[in-house]
């Protein structure tokens, strides 16, 4: 109770930091930006795994993925405090939890995603290594050839839709599926 507290009340200062950096917009621009993501990323369906430790570490993820996927510096790190909070506990993602709090302080989209796909290639290996399927839904591995000049990078998507965490705008639906785990 006491650490989720904390966190809530990090979280909360952390947002209000943000929303009060001077920014002059208007209301159209505001509500732009809080409609955007689900316009240009993929349809999600639920995915649900017997795990709700794992439920909530997906949650996260997919939160920071859209984040990076729109180029929202502020949101990743907003994402990265709820995703290092979410791993702290998983005796199996430490390495995951230890990248997830190098994100937090990250202040370049460059640099959160590479800590990014370091996250990504850590949950694939948790899911291979110890056989996770979800109960409900599917995930989709997918990959970028062309990222990280052209050494390529995997993300976990709910949805066969590309939507690029690596590019942004720049190219939204460069990758392919590689493999479905259901």
């Amino acid at each position: 109770m006491y650490n989720f507290k904390n966190t809530y009340i990090i979280v909360i200062c952390f947002l209000a930091f943000i929303s009060c950096q001077g920014k002059t917009e208007n209301n159209h621009e505001s509500e732009q930006q809080i409609t955007s993501p689900t316009t240009r990323t993929e349809k999600e369906t639920t995915v649900l795994f017997d795990d709700d430790r794992l439920n909530d570490i997906l949650s996260q993820y997919f939160i920071l993925r859209d984040a990076l996927t729109e180029n929202d510096i502020q949101q990743a790190r907003i994402a990265a405090l709820l995703l290092q909070e979410a791993s702290k506990n998983y005796p199996q993602m430490t390495n995951f939890h230890q990248k997830s709090v190098s994100l937090i302080g990250k202040d370049n989209i460059d640099d959160q995603r590479i800590i990014f796909h370091d996250l990504s290639k850590e949950l694939v290996r948790l899911l291979q290594e110890q056989k996770l399927t979800p109960i409900q839904g599917a995930l989709y591995i997918a990959h970028c050839p062309m990222a990280f000049d052209d050494a390529g990078a995997y993300w976990i998507s709910t949805g066969k839709t590309i939507v690029n965490p690596y590019f942004g705008e720049e190219m939204l639906n460069c990758g392919n599926i590689t493999r479905t785990i259901k």
